[in-house]
Parts: C-alpha cells; structure tokens; sequence
C-alpha cells in the first residue's frame, strides 16, 4: 500500500469507530474504543516497527560508512541491528541522498509514526466520548 492509502485505510477505521459509537447502544459502544485500539494503535505501531528494523538492517548492513561519516549512532550485535531515530532524522537530507529505497523506508517510518501517535492520542479522545455519550 502507498502512504496515501495507508492513511486513507486509517482515516476511514476511525471514522466508522466514531460513527458507531453514536449508533451502538451501550453495552456494544463500550468496546468501540479497544478495537481502535486493536486496529489503529497496534497495527500502525507494529507496521512502524516492522519498517524501522528493516531499514536499520538496511543502513547497518549495506551502508554502515555513511553512517560512521555522518557520525549516526547504530548498534550492531547478533541479536540487535538498530539505528538511533533521532539522529538519522537530524541527518535526513543526507541519508535520502543515498539510495531510493532508504528514502522510500524512511518515508514511510514517518508516515507510520505519526499515523502510530495520532492513533494514541485517539484511543484516548474515543474512550472519553465513549463515557461522555454513556453518562447521557
């Protein structure tokens, strides 16, 4: 899926979260918030994190010099391959500049990521206007 359907899939989950929230009775209403959390929360945190231990692999493996010249941290063991976020976003003019894919992984990582916190933040607006709509 390309980034625009990734959030169009979850604009349309959290519409049809909302609107059944407003059409389900109480008992079946209450659950609306755990499966958002299911579906929006978990799916875009695990397809985040799928996406940032592929491109770790990717920058560890096959360009483990630009990130010693751009000085990027990155752990490297038999277990753990992973590559500090924070600095390879300080650093992200020059490591798109690398290859097509790295651009590619990256941009997706952002997408997911903030798709991962305004999902989050979500979880939390639908549980409030679950007890909201209940206390009526």
């Amino acid at each position: 899926m390309t980034e625009k359907q990734h959030n169009i899939l979850f604009t349309t989950i959290l519409m049809v979260c909302v609107v059944l929230i407003f059409v389900l009775k109480a008992p079946y209403r209450n659950f609306i918030p755990i499966v958002w959390g299911g579906i929006g929360f978990a799916l875009y945190s695990i397809l985040m994190l799928m996406t940032w231990i592929n491109l770790s692999k990717i920058l560890i493996n096959e360009h483990k010099d630009e990130l010693l010249k751009m000085r990027i941290r990155f752990y490297d063991s038999r277990l753990n391959m992973s590559v500090d976020m924070v600095s390879l976003f300080k650093n992200k003019r020059k490591i798109i500049g690398i290859s097509d894919e790295i651009k590619i992984k990256l941009s997706y990582f952002q997408t997911f990521l903030r798709l991962s916190i305004i999902a989050f933040i979500m979880f939390a607006v639908l549980g409030v206007l679950t007890v909201v709509i209940t206390w009526k």
